[in-house]
């Protein structure tokens, strides 16, 4: 079924405490493959409502829809409509619900009750509601287009800027002006309510924060799980990015983007920090996308006590802006008018009227009408400030009752590089970030005092405490700077800093470059094996010594012609044996073909000129090293270097009619302006071009990842491919489908800010317009940010086939429901998953005396048997948004019941919390409260479902198995041999828009129907001694990204010799692992679906430590792999061999072919409570394994080594 636009929270009960009803919900799902066929998934949903600052003003329209058709209750049963149908044709859920009781017990009180049958595009209770767009469309669709169509302001021919969103709970004076207070602007390290500082004002107690062992500091003092920590998911965790690297360019699309990555962030220190307010981070008066920019530019434009001139000519000589009050700027510097201007203004004035950084540091001038040169008549003569906040700064001059300082000791303006307002006050912005933020530090210093040796660090010559996560973290946070000595810099012991080989530095993973010249870190780096030795410098590093070497040193016993130099387009080898019987050249052995820079004629260089350091050919295609070093890309290789300059250019700018290089010598020698490597046929080319692309052809086709072709494969065999049966999954990733093409203009594209533009059908006027806000925003147009809690939950499976119900729940001290979500998590369909959810309260603004957290029950979905619950606390409750993320391990049995709860639980049991030492009662169904004492009103659930609590007087139900909707009254059932092979089918709730039916497979079989058969693997284990347990290595091995290792495990029995393994996924090469010995078990050029192989003794992969000497050995790692090639060339017998990073195969040439191999990852169990009897537990895949092992000790024996073998005369 193919649901369109299915209303929500229809049936509200008039209420001043009903904060949003009407909604339609946004679901967003993304995956990206992590382990065999299972996929790493985001799931956020996003529910759209009407959110009105006064509810009764929609819900008591007096309106009656006499343009569409109205069937009773008792009409539908009659005409046997089922309630499956209903949902088709978009009725809201409530109603759904009700006739489907009315259906269930014929209750007369419903029979005249009316359903209003809707014509596109209208829906709704009353088909009430459309949206702009009139095709048929689904709720994504709607959201999706409805951003499509925003406008940049720098799109938009006339720039009218609305009232942009503000977050209202904070009393904040920012100058009289139309910027308002961004929710992300609280606690981001400046003023920016100018009166009382309140968006500062509790901010330090994040300072104090400290995380758990198992968890990532943010730098703005938040917690979130490690593994979140750069997991690869590609969003940030922590609410201020700084887990996120520095590069990521989605937040310059945030205003056509309305989820989580860009609505629940604020912006990184040390990075762009000005909030567009819409996720969107840029430097300070520079284009935000919804021109919130301009509102800070108005900001300075504030009048006060200037005369009318003298803000125009200081306006103007900003240059923010182009024209003022009809006066354009450029006309006032033509004529010099903008001198008779500044006569205008007094001999000392402050410009502009409100501070220009935090609410304190402001600019005074002194007799500007004197100074002649107009491009510094706008750096001010004084900066002032606070001298308690800044104690650390010696005032030079005091004006009235300000504390200033001489600009000059400042050096403004050598910090002039461009914009001069612009650079003027980063540069300002900089210097006095060493000030104090607010006064109220001063009252709770005393708080902070017995910390500071603990906790904090206190600045040199300055009162101001800093949190000593701050130390060396590119922010100046102390006015002697002393914060960034790097001495410091490795105190807290942080495993999250990279710590410098032999200096005493350690990084903040705030760092945006890197400041060590080899770092720890980099001992784990990839290093390419087709990298080494290739003529290009790529990595530098220094041994124990501090001797600096690179990739390319040391390169005496490396065979320059090697698979992967060879017909690359480059000499690696002195004489150019690398690139013969390439392809046909017009220049014998030993020589180089290429273009004479002078009279563009074929020439024949000698090999001793090539790479030489001198250029002789055009492009300096004989000198590749310089612009393969700068541009090591393949995919558009920049391998013309200009004449003269370090410039190097890509095939697409040569002959394209414009002159890049310096000298034009990029478009002299071209015959025709044409783009000379870019035809189809390669056999219209001239000489010249030939060989100007020849050398860029061959780069593309060059071998850059891990290959096997020059191996022999292992087993020798005929059976089928996998290509030919396996179905590799393919990653999904969320796609945006554009129906409309057509922009709208920029207010209206922002009618209701970030949320969806809703046509209100009335009796008199049919295109009234309302707004759908996202939990974000409320208020008539969305314009008001709303207080909230952003969760991320990631949750790891126990059992495979498992299916739970995850519920959600936002409550207070007194475990009254603020907001409540429910998530069905099958556990088959995902490896990992976050779950990206909102919680709102129940009151605006929310109620600061109260203590909230984060409740979250699991459920078992098939017999609703409650597994367990989690606590998460809120320690922040002034932030507008607390962002919080948590990683569940999902239990393998119930938790048990306690009996020392206090005080007691009357209807209900006393249970423990996961995650925490805390007790407290977990109510029987129908029950709530603290000791479980309060009845619920449950009429509204069904009778087979459980009753959880209530939120505004609705019942929350949890359904079983094959039931749906918020009173669990629906059926939802598989269609007829829905999944193949014996698999098990999972309903779906079919009122959520592209939901579908699941199919949980056995273990033979996979796929979305349990259509495809799994490829069997069958080693059978010859002269070896028999293991308790086997890990097998596979290596899926592809022409267009780096191998993927996948790894399975397998128990085994006394006397098993034969052991198979079944996977999802095509493979390659395969090494088995045993009794801490590895062996070569498969090498395939071409994956098979079905295999038979063997290990025995000489299939084993040696240690590098047996083959080389201990001279080698003691070389570091960069060093030592240089003579890789050696045992191969010694060994004939040798197969394999591995070290630490790489396992090695000989090759038919018996060269060393090796590939990143991370043979030693930790297979230790997630859970502590699998294995009985002490014994070890193993799985291999710390999220989703496909097999959990116990490792028994003496004298058990069992799956989970549950049973004792002594008494039985078992060993």
């Amino acid at each position: 079924m193919n649901c369109q636009l299915i209303l929500y929270d229809t049936d509200v009960i008039v209420d001043e405490n009903i904060l949003e009803f009407n909604c339609l919900y946004y679901r967003i799902n993304t995956e990206k493959l992590a382990y065999q066929e299972l996929s790493n998934i985001i799931d956020e949903m996003i529910p759209y409502c009407l959110r009105p600052m006064n509810i009764s003003k929609i819900l008591f329209r007096n309106f009656t829809n006499t343009n569409s058709q109205n069937l009773t209750f008792e009409e539908l049963r009659v005409s046997n409509v089922s309630t499956q149908e209903l949902l088709a044709w978009s009725t809201p859920i409530d109603l759904v619900e009700k006739y489907q009781v009315y259906l269930n017990d014929i209750d007369l009180s419903l029979s005249n009750e009316l359903f209003y049958n809707c014509t596109q595009p209208w829906f709704g209770l009353q088909c009430q509601y459309s949206f702009e767009f009139s095709e048929d469309m689904t709720i994504t669709d709607v959201v999706e287009n409805e951003f499509n169509i925003k406008t940049s302001y720098l799109e938009s021919t006339s720039i009218l800027i609305q009232q942009l969103p503000c977050y209202t709970h904070i009393k904040c004076d920012r100058g009289g002006t139309f910027l308002c207070l961004d929710w992300r602007e609280v606690c981001n390290g400046r003023i920016d309510c100018i009166d009382e500082g309140l968006d500062e004002a509790f901010c330090f107690d994040m300072e104090l924060n400290q995380c758990e062992e198992n968890e990532y500091r943010c730098h703005n003092g938040l917690c979130i799980p490690e593994e979140f920590w750069e997991n690869g998911f590609g969003d940030a965790d922590c609410l201020d990015r700084s887990d996120e690297f520095a590069d990521v360019l989605y937040p310059n699309s945030c205003f056509q983007d309305p989820t989580f990555r860009c609505e629940e962030h604020s912006c990184r220190t040390n990075w762009h920090d000005f909030p567009c307010g819409d996720g969107q981070c840029v430097q300070k008066f520079d284009e935000c996308h919804n021109g919130r920019h301009l509102l800070l530019i108005q900001s300075i434009a504030n009048q006060g006590y200037l005369s009318d001139k003298c803000l125009i000519a200081m306006m103007c000589l900003t240059e923010l802006i182009k024209e003022i009050r009809g006066i354009v700027c450029e006309t006032l510097f033509m004529n010099y008018s903008v001198y008779e201007l500044i006569k205008h203004c007094d001999p000392i004035f402050q410009f502009p009227i409100i501070p220009v950084h935090s609410n304190h540091i402001r600019f005074l001038y002194e007799n500007i009408s004197l100074k002649s040169a107009s491009s510094l008549l706008i750096i001010p003569d004084y900066v002032c400030y606070d001298e308690q906040l800044c104690d650390c700064i010696k005032s030079t001059f005091f004006y009235e009752n300000l504390t200033c300082i001489n600009s000059s000791e400042l050096y403004l303006t050598t910090s002039i590089s461009g914009h001069i307002w612009i650079d003027m006050i980063l540069s300002i912005e900089s210097y006095f970030r060493s000030c104090i933020n607010y006064h109220m530090f001063f009252n709770k210093m005393n708080n902070y005092a017995n910390q500071t040796l603990v906790l904090l660090y206190q600045c040199d010559n300055s009162s101001k405490l800093i949190s000593k996560h701050r130390i060396f973290d590119e922010n100046i946070d102390c006015c002697m700077s002393d914060d960034e000595n790097d001495k410091l810099s490795c105190q807290l012991n942080s495993k999250h800093r990279i710590k410098c080989i032999n200096e005493s530095k350690c990084l903040s993973s705030l760092h945006t470059h890197d400041d060590c010249p080899f770092t720890e870190n980099q001992l784990e780096k990839k290093i390419s094996f087709s990298k080494i030795c290739d003529g290009s410098d790529e990595f530098i590093f220094k041994d124990l010594n501090g001797k600096i070497y690179t990739d390319e040193s040391q390169c005496n016993y490396w065979p320059c012609n090697n698979m992967y130099s060879q017909c690359d387009g480059f000499w690696t080898c002195p004489n150019g044996k690398d690139e013969e019987n390439c392809t046909q050249t017009p220049c014998q052995s030993e020589t180089y073909p290429c273009i004479s820079p002078y009279n563009y004629s074929l020439i024949c260089l000698s090999s001793q000129r090539v790479n030489d350091g001198i250029d002789d050919c055009l492009g300096a295609m004989d000198e590749l090293r310089s612009c393969r070093r700068m541009y090591p890309s393949e995919k558009n290789p920049k391998r013309f270097r200009c004449q003269n300059s370090s410039l190097c250019l890509s095939s697409m700018e040569l002959c394209n009619n414009i002159r890049t290089c310096p000298s034009g010598d990029d478009e002299d020698f071209c015959d025709k302006n044409r783009f000379i490597c870019q035809q189809i046929s390669n056999f219209n080319r001239t000489i010249i071009e030939d060989i100007l692309c020849r050398s860029i052809d061959n780069e593309k086709n060059r071998i850059i990842h891990f290959s096997i072709h020059t191996s022999s494969n292992y087993p020798q065999s005929e059976t089928k491919t996998i290509s030919e049966i396996i179905q590799l999954k393919q990653e999904k990733y969320h796609i945006k489908k554009h129906i409309s093409s057509e922009k709208i203009s920029y207010s209206l594209s922002r009618y209701c800010n970030r949320g969806l533009t809703l046509h209100l059908r009335s009796e008199y006027e049919n295109n009234e317009r309302i707004c759908m806000c996202p939990p974000s925003y409320y208020g008539d147009l969305c314009q008001y940010q709303n207080e909230r809690v952003s969760l991320t939950l990631g949750l790891v499976r126990a059992e495979r086939r498992n299916v739970y119900v995850i519920v959600i729940m936002l409550i207070d001290e007194e475990a009254n429901i603020n907001s409540y979500n429910q998530y069905e998590y099958i556990a088959s369909q995902s490896c990992g998953i976050k779950l990206n959810r909102y919680l709102l309260f129940s009151k605006r603004p929310k109620n600061m005396s109260k203590n909230y957290s984060i409740r979250i029950d699991a459920y078992e979905k098939h017999s609703i048997t409650y597994r367990g619950s989690w606590h998460l606390s809120i320690d922040f409750l002034f932030l507008p948004v607390n962002r919080i993320s948590a990683l569940l391990y999902m239990p393998y049995e119930r938790t048990p019941i306690l009996h020392n709860c206090f005080p007691t639980c009357i209807n209900g049991e006393c249970v423990q919390y996961l995650n925490k030492n805390y007790l407290f009662c977990r109510c029987f169904s129908g029950w709530s409260g603290i000791q479980c004492d309060i009845k619920l009103n449950c009429q509204r659930c069904s009778s087979d479902s459980i009753c959880i609590g209530s939120k505004n007087d609705r019942s929350i139900c949890i359904c079983p198995m094959m039931k749906f909707g918020p009173r669990c009254l629906l059926t939802s059932v598989c269609p007829k041999n829905a999944c193949q092979n014996n698999g098990q089918c999972i309903p779906a709730d079919i009122s959520v828009s592209d939901s579908h039916y699941s199919c949980t497979c056995s273990d033979h079989y996979y796929g979305s129907k349990c259509e495809y058969r799994k490829g069997q693997l069958d080693i059978d284990l010859e002269n070896l001694n028999i293991p308790s347990f086997l890990s097998a290595f596979f290596l899926t091995i592809s022409n267009e990204s780096e191998s993927r290792l996948t790894i399975m495990i397998q128990k085994l029995t006394l006397f098993q010799r034969r052991v198979t393994f079944r996977i999802s996924i095509p493979y390659n090469l395969v090494i088995v692992e045993l009794n801490r010995k590895y062996y070569l078990a498969v090498i395939q050029s071409t994956p098979k679906l079905d295999l038979s192989t063997s290990i025995n003794p000489s299939q084993e992969c040696l240690s590098i430590e047996i083959l080389f000497n201990s001279t080698l050995m003691k070389m570091s790692r960069f060093q030592r792999i240089k003579f890789y090639h050696i045992p191969c060339q010694k060994n004939y017998d040798l197969n394999c061999f591995m070290d630490k990073f790489y396992l090695c195969l000989c090759t038919k040439d018996r060269h060393a072919n090796c590939v990143e191999f991370n043979y030693d990852k930790n297979l230790q169990c997630s859970s502590k409570h699998y294995c009985a009897n002490g014994a070890k537990c193993l799985q291999d895949h710390p999220t989703c394994p496909s097999a959990i092992i116990c490792v028994c000790t003496d004298c058990f024996f069992g799956n989970q080594c549950q049973f004792y073998a002594k008494g039985l005369g078992l060993t």
